[in-house]
């Protein structure tokens, strides 16, 4: 018979197939019971079943399909020992599991290697968090690997099941215990996590993004994502963008290559400009991955900082300002092609009168329907990208970094704050105003001391035209003077009233910023799992053959968040699909991506891992 032949080659997904009156499970109970018992009369088994509800006569012929009838007459062996090993016998059985994709995807994971990385890491922070306080006694530094591991990787799939905050994991339904093999309280979480803001373990698994990725690319995309923040506590505030308005918060600069993984983050407050800090953070990722040729949004764009990168020999691709020109004639150009939408390219550099403290710029034009595109670059990016490609180049910004970031909001937890403790420090802002007014009286006071000059200057001429009864040129000297005399006494007006401000500023306050150990630490588990589902959905489409067109967050809605059921036999363990509620398209795409997953070749404990659509087997 054709079932028998099915279970004989351990093909289980072509004889569970749901029907009109057994579902899978139901079919696969039935199977289990009879197996073990051969001989058992199959009214036996149908009292002894939990969820089937059909004849005796079905069931005789599911058992004759199956190749395992019960033979006439009196059974002649005990129960005990009627139990046949020809068959494989399944040794689990899930009936109703969630996230089926998440499940799959967990088995792809820790085929990668990712799990084991993070444990070096772990164990390299604890290590020197206890060489550093040797007085320090908290349960993290006596965890064994197995504990680590899995509250990491409760951590690191909570955003799958759409647990943002941890407390959710206490309300609401997730596949964590199915998926890692055993479930937690958000109390214990929320320890672990506590314990590793303790070690500060953010700056040692950091490493975890560049050793997840052999090539690390050549380019570098950087730009910043800023997180609000509320507290009645007084803080350091900047402009909150996604929001509008200035309030606290937290900005993480993020950098990504060319695939769109992440290769380096760091936290600074709301307060702190990129350009104040891009320098330093360049220089960690050239020495972290080499990569010297970055590529930033307009947030960066000065000929000072082009400078810097010009002295460091990297190369640096930016967009000018639309104040800093009028048309193309601010440059002096040279034709060099066209783009695949038609539009002209130039390359140049300002002319004479607009070049300002030798700048060294090299400028791109692109001219579309009469609007101007100027990128700029420095010579070390002249030097390794041609100049056509700089508008392609920038553009890429878009899909790896503006849609990353509104990937890891939506199914990353992005955006949400983790840890409330505040750092108190210096009033910054109080400390720019004095600074701010400072300047304004170091420059009123280089007016005044160059008008007592000129004064000088004139009252000598006042007294040349006295001595030679000078009557016209006289009057226009003192006239003058006169001139001069108020223009200084309006300036050290304003002195005087600058120093009023700096006197009302008082001295400097106090004022808070958050605390970002915590905040890194979950953030750094954003970006190594987007790392993943990008290199994930990678592998989906190459071993899809471009047979279906779709982006990462359809993928997830479609794949990761389907119910289904599992059974594991000694050959192998499977999957099974829900495709209720999907269309008839979604149902083509859904088998297209169960012939790409099942052509990974994944494995667990030694076994094949298969998936199939329920009641369907797979093309």
């Amino acid at each position: 018979m054709q079932f028998a032949e099915n279970i004989k080659n351990g093909d289980l997904a072509r004889v569970f197939e749901d029907g009109t009156k057994l579902t899978a499970e139901g079919k696969f109970e039935l199977w289990s019971q009879i197996h073990l018992y051969p001989n058992a009369p199959s009214r036996q088994i149908l009292e002894e079943a939990s969820q089937p509800r059909i004849t005796i006569r079905h069931l005789n012929r599911l058992r004759n399909s199956w190749g395992i009838s019960r033979t006439k007459g009196r059974p002649k062996k005990p129960m005990a020992e009627q139990s046949s090993s020809d068959v494989p016998v399944p040794i689990k059985l899930n009936a109703n599991l969630s996230f089926i994709g998440v499940h799959i995807f967990a088995c792809w994971v820790e085929m990668q290697g990712l799990f084991p990385t993070v444990l070096e890491l772990l164990k390299e922070a604890i290590l020197l968090h206890m060489v550093n306080h040797p007085q320090d006694s908290f349960p993290l530094l006596n965890h064994q690997d197995e504990t680590l591991l899995a509250r990491f990787r409760a951590l690191f799939f909570a955003p799958l099941f759409g647990v943002q905050k941890l407390i959710e994991y206490d309300v609401r339904e997730h596949a964590l215990e199915t998926v890692i093999g055993r479930s937690y309280q958000s109390s214990t979480l929320n320890q672990f996590l506590g314990q590793l803001e303790r070690i500060d373990a953010a700056p040692v698994l950091k490493n975890a993004l560049i050793s997840a990725d052999e090539n690390t690319g050549n380019i570098c995309f950087i730009d910043g994502h800023m997180i609000p923040f509320w507290s009645r506590l007084s803080m350091h505030k900047g402009k909150i963008t996604m929001l509008g308005r200035i309030m606290a918060g937290s900005q993480a600069i993020v950098a990504h290559i060319e695939t769109g993984h992440a290769v380096y983050f760091d936290y600074q407050p709301p307060d702190t400009r990129l350009p104040k800090m891009i320098i330093e953070f360049c220089a960690q990722i050239v020495t972290l991955t080499g990569i010297e040729i970055f590529v930033i949004d307009r947030e960066v764009n000065s000929e000072a900082i082009a400078r810097e990168f010009a002295e460091h020999g990297w190369g640096l691709l930016c967009m000018l300002d639309k104040s800093e020109y009028k048309d193309l004639s601010d440059w002096e150009t040279e034709y060099i092609g066209k783009l695949t939408d038609g539009a002209e390219v130039y390359q140049g550099h300002w002319k004479p009168e607009k070049k300002k403290n030798d700048d060294t710029r090299h400028f791109v034009i692109v001219v579309r329907d009469g609007r101007i595109l100027p990128y700029w670059g420095t010579p070390a990016l002249a030097k390794k990208v041609a100049y056509l490609e700089w508008p392609g180049l920038y553009s890429q910004r878009t899909e790896n970094q503006e849609n990353n970031f509104r990937r890891m909001k939506e199914h990353g937890a992005l955006d949400v704050n983790y840890g409330t403790k505040k750092i108190e420090c210096v009033d910054r802002h109080h400390q720019r105003k004095v600074d701010e007014k400072q300047e304004q009286l170091q420059k009123a006071e280089r007016k005044a001391s160059g008008k007592e000059e000129k004064i000088k200057e004139q009252e000598k001429k006042v007294e040349e035209s006295k001595e030679k009864d000078h009557g016209t040129r006289l009057d226009q000297r003192n006239n003058r003077l006169a001139v001069l005399k108020a223009e200084h006494a309006k300036i050290e007006t304003q002195k005087e009233a600058i120093k009023e401000g700096i006197e009302k500023l008082g001295p400097p306050g106090t004022r808070y910023d958050r605390d970002f150990r915590k905040q890194s630490i979950m953030t750094l588990r954003t970006l190594l799992l987007e790392n993943k589902l990008i290199e994930f959905f990678s592998l989906i489409l190459v071993l899809m053959s471009g047979d279906v067109s779709m982006n990462l967050d359809s993928f997830i809605r479609l794949f990761f968040e389907r119910s289904g059921g599992f059974y594991e036999s000694p050959l192998e363990e499977v999957y099974l699909v829900n495709t209720k509620g999907l269309s008839k398209t979604n149902i083509v795409t859904m088998h297209k991506l169960i012939g790409a997953v099942n052509k990974m070749g994944l494995y667990r404990n030694g076994k094949p891992v298969r998936l199939h659509v329920r009641g369907y087997p797979s093309p």
